[in-house]
């Protein structure tokens, strides 16, 4: 955009998402990609709807709408940093992210599994713009050195169990579902003891049962 007196205008295309729109300053012939470059998270421009129902500018929320805390499960690490500081430094230094749209983490659920190998998951979501909100796991060693950055399929608010996710290193599942008793069995098997919120299933559990209900585990 050229600017005159200070002031730049631009004509969006007729598609263009007004909930979509980044605004990234930086030197003339710099990387417009750079997020050490960018100006804000990003400029929302507004058709004058907005002036007559500010709703329209509201960014909605595809998350699960869980309270913010952590939901602990698996053995006890001590990490030297906050599991959300953790997420937020494992997420913006992972390439995953657009860093001209990047805004850091202030709160939010996490699910934090300590593995068996001596690896904590930290599972939480991210939701650029207006778009889906995906899982991401981040894992991390006991000494907070992240490790790995995955992000996973979409959230699904209304799944029985939101969080199932498999760990690499045959290290098992990390599964969570708030406000609910969770168990989990292979084939025929019994049930395992069941815990509240979240937990940590074999790598070769075929179901979990949240509540009352069942639900079968990819192969």
């Amino acid at each position: 955009m050229v600017a005159q007196d200070g002031i730049a205008q631009v004509r969006l295309p007729k598609a263009a998402n007004p909930r979509n729109v980044r605004l990234v300053v930086s030197e003339t012939g710099a990387d417009p990609n750079a997020g050490e470059q960018k100006m804000g998270a990003y400029l929302p421009l507004l058709p004058a709807a907005f002036f007559i129902d500010p709703s329209a500018g509201v960014t909605p929320d595809n998350g699960l709408g869980w309270p913010p805390g952590d939901l602990l499960t698996g053995r006890d690490y001590d990490l030297p940093r906050s599991p959300i500081n953790l997420f937020d430094i494992g997420l913006r230094e992972s390439g995953l992210i657009d860093p001209a749209s990047y805004e850091p983490i202030a709160a939010q659920w996490l699910v934090v599994a300590g593995l068996g190998d001596e690896r904590v998951a930290i599972i939480g979501t991210y939701q650029e713009m207006d778009n889906p909100a995906y899982l991401f796991q981040v894992l991390v060693r006991p000494d907070g050195t992240v490790l790995e950055v995955k992000r996973g399929a979409p959230v699904v608010p209304s799944a029985t169990l939101p969080i199932a996710v498999r760990m690499s290193n045959g290290a098992g599942w990390v599964v969570a579902a708030r406000g609910e008793q969770l168990s989990h069995r292979t084939g025929s098997g019994a049930w395992s003891p069941p815990l509240p919120d979240a937990g940590l299933a074999p790598d070769g559990a075929t179901q979990v049962r949240v509540g009352d209900q069942v639900v079968n585990l990819p192969k």
